[in-house]
């Protein structure tokens, strides 16, 4: 590498085509480039980051003073230190010679989460079947206490109708012993009336 420093005035995927490249010599390949080349302060220092997606999944956020030095760099979520801070091509071997010994470990770490995260979605599945059945459990319990409630009004309403012709027969009794009465009274009255006569 020809240069001394990072291309503050360009600091994207242009700008870094040599970082880029150099990587690539590390057999290191860089799949996409994040950077939008805006100046922003940190710590009363005027910066600029570029993150830089490897094709194992990595990413290495790169930050630059306006000067064009290392002013930081990440890899994945960790700040790693740089000894050759003042000789770029160096720093970027520095670079690459860590990405490279953290590669097996970061793919551990992803199996990892994979594997949680499909655990995770096996008990979220579980749950769920879970709170179905207790959905389609509470339902039938609901439906055989219709099913009860129906059957005994349908007994009510077949006591109701049984007794329904007794009624209807006491009633008829009740009139016919009322129609009776009243004849007797009749004939009583009529004797009565007779009896007055013959007094008088």
């Amino acid at each position: 590498m020809s240069y001394l420093s990072f291309d503050y005035a360009q600091f994207n995927e242009k700008g870094l085509k040599k970082v880029i490249d150099e990587f690539k010599r590390q057999d290191l390949q860089v799949t996409s480039v994040e950077a939008d080349n805006k100046a922003k302060r940190q710590s009363g220092v005027q910066t600029k980051k570029a993150t830089l997606h490897f094709a194992d999944g990595q990413k290495l956020m790169l930050q630059a003073t306006a000067q064009g030095a290392i002013f930081q760099v990440r890899l994945n979520t960790r700040v790693i230190p740089i000894k050759h801070v003042d000789d770029l091509k160096k720093a970027v071997a520095e670079i690459a010679g860590k990405v490279s010994a953290n590669s097996k470990q970061f793919q551990k770490t992803l199996k990892k989460r994979a594997s949680r995260a499909s655990s995770a979605s096996k008990d979220s599945t579980s749950r769920a079947k879970t709170s179905l059945k207790a959905q389609i459990a509470l339902a039938k319990s609901d439906n055989q206490e219709l099913e009860s409630s129906v059957q005994e009004k349908r007994q009510q309403k077949q006591t109701l109708e049984e007794a329904l012709p007794v009624k209807e027969q006491r009633k008829s009794d009740i009139s016919a012993q009322i129609t009776q009465e009243y004849s007797v009274s009749e004939q009583l009255e009529a004797e009565l009336k007779q009896l007055e006569e013959q007094t008088s």
